[in-house]
């Protein structure tokens, strides 16, 4: 899924998150990843029409 990716990968590296809190995370980023790519896409669009 778009824009999950790069936050996914340093959550999953910090150490002493227990498998929950990772677990509780990517299902956070796979919610909320897709709505924000959206939402910055949207910005893009707007940004180049100004331009």
């Amino acid at each position: 899924i778009l824009g999950v990716e790069p936050f996914a990968e340093p959550m999953r590296a910090v150490p002493g998150l227990g498998p929950e809190v990772a677990a509780g995370q990517s299902a956070w980023f796979l919610v909320v990843g897709p709505s924000a790519a959206r939402a910055w896409s949207k910005k893009r669009k707007f940004l180049r029409l100004l331009n």
